[in-house]
């Protein structure tokens, strides 16, 4: 479909992951839909074009794509996934640092600001685990908006205050996505206890939250020091606005307790 353009505020979103991983897999990256796409109503159709089905509509008569998918594969640097490139964007949006998107999808889970980006199940035709999708808002102060996202450059690690990351441990969807980008891998554990895992070794909790929940929230039988090189894998992976591992370990021990 000729003559359509992708809202900035997305190009801006793809060129930032590009510069997270130049070598990373593109296999899966798309933005205007196919055929199967302009059947039914999607963001990837361009708005402003003779029977274009899009969910919303804005005050420009420009034809753009509200969405991108973003293959999942990386391979990232150290540290990073897809699940943490969308924990740090629905991140940003729950924090009110961001507005520019209107819903995540990425592993049968959607999040939205229709309801609070808080993680539901993704009941559409595709379960999204090849790649993850980001639809912008329909308004135009946001389409054009080409701040930075939060996932390289100084940006990064400096846009959520201590209390606003500590308040955030509070959320279960954050906790989860914390315990994958501490696990350095986007496969959450869900194998029943006994199983082996990927890497042969025999898998004891359920899932990763259950993993950092055991590990933190039950009694401490691991040593200080353990604990304290787990608080301190969480504070690097993921931005803590100058929190301290003490600090992070403390909340996550609250949190994870007040789960039981």
């Amino acid at each position: 479909m000729a003559g359509w353009v992708l809202v900035r505020c997305l190009g801006v979103l793809r060129a930032e992951i590009d510069r997270l991983a130049p070598g990373r897999d593109r296999s899966s990256d798309g933005s205007v839909g196919d055929r199967a796409h302009r059947d039914t109503v999607s963001d990837h159709n361009p708005d402003d074009t003779p029977g274009a089905r899009t969910p919303f509509t804005d005050a420009d008569s420009r034809p753009e794509v509200h969405a991108i998918d973003v293959d999942a594969s990386g391979p990232w640097p150290a540290g990073w996934s897809m699940d943490r490139i969308v924990a740090t964007v629905v991140n940003r949006h729950r924090a009110g640092l961001d507005d520019r998107l209107q819903n995540v999808i990425h592993r049968r889970r959607i999040w939205s600001r229709s309801w609070g980006w808080t993680a539901r199940p993704y009941q559409g035709a595709g379960p999204h685990t090849g790649h993850a999708h980001f639809s912008a808002r329909y308004v135009t102060a946001r389409e054009d908006d080409t701040g930075p996202w939060g996932l390289t450059g100084p940006d990064e690690g400096d846009t959520m205050t201590k209390s606003e990351f500590l308040a955030l441990l509070k959320d279960r969807d954050v906790r989860a996505a914390l315990c994958s980008a501490v696990l350095t891998t986007d496969d959450v554990l869900t194998a029943p206890p006994g199983s082996r895992n990927p890497d042969g070794t025999v898998n004891r909790y359920w899932s990763a939250t259950s993993y950092l929940q055991q590990t933190l929230g039950a009694a401490r039988t691991r040593t200080a020091r353990d604990h304290e090189a787990l608080a301190a894998a969480v504070v690097a992976a993921l931005p803590g606005g100058g929190v301290t591992a003490a600090e992070v370990e403390q909340a996550l021990v609250k949190v994870f307790s007040a789960d039981r």
